[in-house]
């Protein structure tokens, strides 16, 4: 039934409800005044002995039928307060242990009389209760009716409440969000023109361009102010540059850094590689966890990818531009260190320590000597001197031994043969130790049955959602100044109505002077229809057709 119809309904019923609480009053009154007149009545016939508590009968009683009057007056309170939805059950709980009150005290002065010989006829006491038997089943209907009208109007008026604005309301709240954002504009061109150092059109077309542009990637938090924030990090990264670059370096950039939580060294890195490659950003970033993985897959160790990712493309120099010839190279590199309890930073170290090879070799030959321990960095040297990163790392990790070996040798023996492979004797033995904890924790490895690792990643919690979709909304508002514009004109329209044209003249002034002119150029304010204010002027009126005409006194 629609909520109108059971809204009526239950008004109807309401109105005959409460003309039974009339007749219930009525009743009360006239057959408490009978039934008392027949007690007292009774009392005077009686014995001496119930005369003596006459007096107290007759007042208990009396005392009985106001209270069932007063409890029908708190009936009709009930009835009205439901009616605005205001009635809780816990009144109606109240006025239900008021009758049961009630009734058990009518029953106790009939018990009281009845002990000194008083009784009344069954007539009599068939009209004793019947006020409270009328009582009973009005409550009956006002707690059935609590689900239905009270709840009805209770949501009514909740929900009025909520709601409880008016249009002029609406309207000051849809130019004042207007304002904010043509305020934003007005900032984010400003802050273009000064990276840019381009005329105020030109960074107004920027700004849309990258508006526009950014709704293409269709991805909660890349928006206007992401992509911007994205293109400035990127030309920062390149020296100072200033690019606007494709929308796909621009997008994927905004990507990294909002939704991966990447640095801007590190998503700009990804960028850089994706331009020289000619590989569009999410390529880059899909060849990195495929290496990710591939690594996973060999070694059996359960990485942390984001930060891995990080890590990885924060790698500069020369290591990094050699890797970055194999798809993946330099996270490859990085997650193979780390799953041997390695860092990319000491592999570059042993890279640099056993290509000085007269003293590589020398050491090695003293480590067998002293440990007795065969070494063999041959195939090590082979591969760090092809930069071959993930190479060198295996080999030299194959040559550490474990902790147990290194615990049984002696100071001078540790000491030569960590120099053989690179390391200080204490960088050995923190690389050991850290080796032998991953391998002890293999089982505990977490693993995930979803496909991407970066869309995993990059997941996002309802009010992130909530917060990243209004920017999103701001972003297509942005895309169309003269739309900007018009929302806001159409509201101070509406509001200039009632207040002589004070809201279109704010909107003139916003227009023209704080964003000068964005919407038309030239310094011209883009106003829609209005009336403008008699007290002021003068104004510049142009037509279609270019004529103007200046208003005059």
């Amino acid at each position: 039934m629609p909520l109108e119809d059971q809204f009526n309904n239950a008004r109807n019923s309401a109105s005959d409800l409460n003309q039974e609480l009339a007749f219930i009053a009525d009743a009360i009154a006239s057959i408490g005044a009978q039934l008392e007149d027949e007690l007292i009545r009774k009392l005077d016939n009686a014995t001496e002995g119930a005369k003596g508590v006459g007096d107290a009968l007759r007042k208990g009683y009396s005392k009985n039928v106001k209270d069932a009057s007063k409890f029908v007056e708190d009936l009709v309170k009930a009835q009205g307060k439901q009616e605005k939805g205001l009635l809780k059950q816990s009144e109606i709980t109240k006025l239900q242990n008021k009758l049961a009150e009630i009734q058990a005290m009518k029953q106790f002065r009939l018990n009281q009389a009845r002990a000194y010989g008083i009784t009344l006829s069954e007539e009599d006491l068939q009209a004793m209760n019947a006020e409270i038997q009328a009582a009973e089943k009005v409550l009956d209907s006002i707690q059935q009716s609590q689900t239905e009208f009270g709840g009805i109007a209770a949501l009514v008026n909740e929900k009025f409440q909520e709601l409880k604005l008016n249009a002029k309301d609406i309207a000051g709240a849809v130019l004042k969000y207007m304002i904010d954002r043509l305020k934003e504009v007005d900032v984010e061109v400003r802050d273009i023109q000064h990276n840019f150092a381009v005329t105020k059109k030109e960074g107004i077309e920027i700004n849309q361009t990258l508006a526009r542009t950014s709704l293409e990637a269709r991805t909660l938090g890349v928006n206007l102010e992401t992509v911007t924030q994205a293109t400035n990090d990127l030309n920062n990264a390149l020296g100072g540059t200033a690019n606007l670059f494709s929308t796909d370096i621009r997008n994927g950039v905004a990507f990294a850094e909002r939704r991966l939580g990447l640095s801007a060294e590190a998503a700009s890195n990804l960028a850089i590689e994706a331009i020289n490659s000619g590989k569009a950003f999410n390529t880059i970033v899909a060849e990195n966890e495929a290496a990710f993985k591939a690594v996973k897959a060999t070694t059996g160790v359960s990485l942390n990818f984001r930060r891995t990712l990080e890590e990885a493309n924060k790698v500069s120099g020369a290591v990094r531009l050699n890797l970055e010839k194999f798809p993946g190279g330099i996270i490859e590199a990085v997650a193979a260190a780390k799953s041997l309890g390695l860092e990319l930073d000491q592999i570059r170290g042993i890279q640099s320590s056993i290509l000085d090879f007269e003293q590589s070799i020398s050491a090695e030959l003293e480590a067998e000597a002293i440990t007795g321990i065969e070494l063999n960095l041959e195939r090590a040297r082979l591969a760090a001197m092809n930069n071959d990163i993930a190479g060198l790392t295996a080999e030299i990790a194959s040559q550490f031994g474990s902790v147990a070996e290194f615990q049984s040798m002696n100071y001078y023996q540790q000491q030569a043969f960590a120099k053989a492979v690179g390391l200080s004797s204490d960088q050995l033995a923190d690389v050991l130790r850290t080796q032998e904890s991953i391998n002890n924790s293999l089982q505990t490895g977490v693993e995930t049955q979803g496909e991407s690792l970066t869309a995993n990643a990059s997941a996002l919690s309802a009010q992130e959602a909530l917060t990243e979709s209004i920017n999103s909304l701001n972003t297509i508002l942005k895309t169309s100044l003269a739309l900007m514009l018009g929302i806001a004109a159409a509201a101070a329209i509406f509001l200039a109505i009632p207040t002589g044209g004070t809201s279109l003249l704010g909107l003139g002034a916003l227009s023209s002077s704080v964003l000068g002119g964005l919407a038309v150029g030239g310094g011209v304010a883009a106003v829609m229809d209005g009336t403008a204010p008699a007290d002021r002027g003068p104004f510049t009126i142009t037509d279609s057709y270019g004529a103007t005409a200046v208003t005059a006194k």
